[in-house]
């Protein structure tokens, strides 16, 4: 969690966490409005993010929630940063920025945002604040209606009665699944 001030009317985008770096990967600029600070948390995880429209798959491994006590303003430009290692599955170029007022929904795309997939960031215009996330366009994903496997480990191997001259074993698997 960071906070950042800010001055009224326009401000331009403030990274938050570290101005060179921001490490929570998010800058927030207003267009108008009264001065005020803003607070970003960045969650390193999509867990608690439910109800993502049958449209999206999702979410990625992170989530944001932006606030403000900022009076008076009718846009903020946001900026959200994402790494290779919050990707799931799917093409980078299928991202899409979700809004919702609570982690648990009702998530919408934001409608005025912008993919820069060579900076690795999302974009956007918004008039309010609140909870937001990266999720893959389930048209253009390329990963049809089926879950993503994001994950695989080895839980166990065992050995197996075998003739002479084989060697076989069982390895069991769990999988984490999103979408």
């Amino acid at each position: 969690t960071a906070v950042e001030r800010y001055t009224s009317g326009r401000t331009a985008m403030r990274g938050f966490g570290g101005r060179l770096s921001p490490v929570i990967h998010a800058q927030v600029g207003f267009e108008d409005g009264e001065a005020s600070s803003a607070t970003v948390t960045l969650f390193k995880s999509g867990d608690g993010v439910s109800n993502i429209p049958v449209d999206y798959i999702g979410p990625i491994d992170c989530f944001w929630k932006v606030e403000s006590d900022r009076l008076g303003f009718t846009q903020a430009n946001l900026s959200f940063h994402y790494i290779d290692t919050d990707l799931s599955c799917g093409s980078e170029d299928s991202l899409v920025l979700l809004t919702a007022p609570t982690p648990g929904g009702p998530w919408e795309r934001v409608a005025q945002q912008q993919l820069h997939t060579v900076g690795k960031r999302v974009t956007a215009e918004v008039s309010e604040l609140g909870y937001f996330t990266l999720a893959y366009d389930a048209a253009e994903s390329g990963l049809g209606d089926g879950p993503c496997v994001k994950e695989i480990a080895c839980d166990s191997v065992g050995e197996n009665a075998d003739p002479p001259g084989q060697d076989t074993m069982t390895v069991t698997f769990s999988h984490n699944v999103t979408g």
